[in-house]
């Protein structure tokens, strides 16, 4: 009886210690309203130089992870708004700087910061036709986990998902200058 009491106590250890994975995709994206008349071609994600943030980026070492990461979840969440349309003779590049993604250490409940530089450029002549700073929040409260260190990453998670849900609502919202047909140049 007290190996089965041990053993139970061993495996509800354990499984209170696990700790869910990152994950920036956020889980209810709309589709978008206001289509862009374009391909995107390329999308790249990248950790801002140190002189270039805005606030810290608590990576502890995974900064490669936190990039791959944004980077999937954004290239998820483009294709689940169709955003962009597919064979359009446009063709844009879409640059995403991390220029902030800031925890507290501890905490009962946890507020995370990210931002986030969007840059769009048009891939026929070079020029950037949007360009907008993200920054939002994400919140864990004490009641999402026991472990400080859950809520904490819960908080970041829903920060970065936030950052995405309102990059795919503002790109909606601004003028971006593309030709509608092509070899046109767009009007004044």
């Amino acid at each position: 009886m007290r190996k089965w009491l041990a053993l139970g106590l061993v495996v509800f250890g354990l499984s209170a210690c696990s700790v869910p994975p990152l994950d920036f995709t956020p889980p209810n994206v709309d589709l978008a309203q206001n289509r862009i008349n374009a391909q995107l071609q390329a999308l790249t994600v990248s950790i801002a130089d140190t002189d270039d943030r805005t606030g810290e980026i608590e990576a502890a070492g995974a900064e490669a992870d936190v990039i791959e990461l944004w980077e999937s979840a954004l290239e998820d969440s483009i294709a689940r708004s169709n955003l962009f349309m597919d064979g359009s003779m446009n063709n844009v590049s879409l640059i995403v700087t991390i220029r902030e993604l800031d925890c507290p250490p501890i905490g009962i409940d946890f507020t995370c910061e990210a931002g986030a530089r969007y840059e769009m450029i048009n891939r026929a002549n070079g020029a950037t036709i949007y360009v907008a700073e993200i920054l939002t929040t994400g919140l864990s409260p004490a009641s999402d986990a026991f472990y400080g260190f859950v809520r904490a990453r819960q908080a970041g998670s829903r920060a970065v998902q936030n950052n995405i849900v309102e990059f795919l609502a503002d790109i909606q919202n601004a003028r971006i200058r593309l030709p509608s047909t092509p070899g046109s140049v767009p009007s004044a």
